[in-house]
């Protein structure tokens, strides 16, 4: 799972976005991207600059 956090945010850090996917309690599912995000010490990404108040309510 680190390899992959860790893949994603080279991703985002070479430019190439971050898509986050979500769903609302009814399973509908939403897209949104994100602009900037970090890497924490948990081995948790944390996102800084979210473009969609939606992904958050789910």
């Amino acid at each position: 799972m680190e390899n992959l956090l860790r893949h994603a945010m080279d991703m985002l850090r070479s430019g190439g976005g971050l898509l986050i996917a979500t769903s609302g309690l009814s399973g509908i599912p939403h897209m949104t991207s994100a602009g900037q995000a970090n890497l924490g010490s948990d081995g948790r990404i944390g996102i800084t600059e979210w473009f969609c108040p939606l992904t958050l309510e789910n």
